[in-house]
């Protein structure tokens, strides 16, 4: 895979700007069909042209492409544009390695944004079920709460218990431990759970798979 500098994508980002240009002289006019081909291939070239060195072979397809002047265009840079994704991995390290290395994790707004998905809805409706209450009622009172949160601007952990007896006279002050995200992030023991120690398993596993590429890489170098 060819490596291309920071001036030299920014010359591809130019190039594939003017391509889309050029795509959308030649391909407005033939309706909704022409719009959508015009898109995709603005987007893809774009795309490209930003991240990585494939873009050479992107260029040199467009004529190819740009024939087509249908829907079938947009099909096939679609799967051009899926196919070509997985390989464009050579400027991932330079990116991701110095941002990792020099990013503050900010764990309160971590933990908003986690309540704010509802990440313990299937718990809430887990706890329901082992109060007697058979699941597929669980299920939809937990739906119909997380909708309430929804419309409210509001997390399930910090509903009021008098509103969830609303829904069910199952609910007692023990739910609050039951959903709160520390339990429902310890409670995941299976292997590939959440918690800390298939955590750190899943990691020492990674890190024994990556020493072993590492040790065949170099071996494969030395022959």
């Amino acid at each position: 895979m060819r490596s291309v500098s920071c001036a030299g994508r920014r010359q591809l980002l130019l190039a594939g700007l003017e391509v889309q240009f050029i795509a959308a002289r030649r391909i407005l006019g033939d309706g909704d069909d022409g719009r959508f081909t015009v898109f995709a291939l603005g987007t893809l070239n774009t795309l490209l042209a930003l991240f990585a060195g494939i873009a050479f072979f992107a260029l040199r397809t467009l004529n190819t492409l740009l024939s087509l002047r249908s829907r079938t265009a947009a099909v096939a840079l679609h799967t051009l544009w899926t196919d070509l994704a997985l390989n464009m991995q050579e400027d991932k390290e330079a990116v991701f390695t110095p941002m990792i290395a020099a990013m503050k994790a900010c764990t309160c707004n971590m933990y908003r944004a986690a309540q704010r998905g509802f990440l313990n809805a299937t718990d809430l409706a887990d706890y329901l079920t082992k109060k007697g209450l058979p699941f597929r009622a669980a299920y939809k009172i937990a739906g119909q709460l997380v909708a309430y949160c929804i419309e409210h601007t509001a997390v399930l952990e910090e509903l009021p218990l008098a509103l969830l007896r609303q829904y069910s006279e199952r609910f007692d002050e023990d739910v609050y431990a039951a959903i709160a995200l520390t339990s429902c992030v310890t409670g995941r023991t299976s292997l590939g759970g959440t918690c800390v120690a298939s955590v750190e398993a899943q990691i020492a596993s990674v890190r024994d798979f990556l020493a072993g590429q590492t040790e065949a890489a170099k071996q494969a170098k030395n022959g």
